[in-house]
């Protein structure tokens, strides 16, 4: 949502810093992630197919807003949107994700 608010080139430089931050934190995240899910029997296995559906994500995610923002004329700020709905998503699958995993562990 800030990202949408700034007008200048250097608030918008400043919080892309921000994002791409937290795009190297998620890298660091997700090989003890998949290791705790799922063991470490074939981590190198596990981890490249988590990694695929992360790279095609990353190669469709990009057509999609493209096109959402011709359907627009050109407005980006649908995009952010968007990718706020997504992740909101994701935070929900996360907190079910946690609530049955924790009721098989019982």
């Amino acid at each position: 949502m800030l990202l949408l608010s700034l007008s200048s080139a250097t608030g918008f430089t400043i919080n892309l810093i921000i994002l791409v931050i937290c795009f190297g934190g998620v890298m660091g995240v997700y090989p003890p992630l998949v290791m705790e899910n799922y063991g470490p029997i074939n981590q190198g296995v596990n981890y490249g197919i988590v990694f695929c559906d992360y790279s095609v994500a990353a190669f469709f995610a990009p057509k999609f807003l493209s096109v959402l923002s011709k359907v627009t004329k050109g407005d980006f700020s649908k995009a952010f949107y968007v990718a706020i709905a997504v992740a909101v998503f994701g935070l929900i699958l996360n907190f079910v994700y946690q609530k049955v995993k924790g009721a098989d562990q019982n």
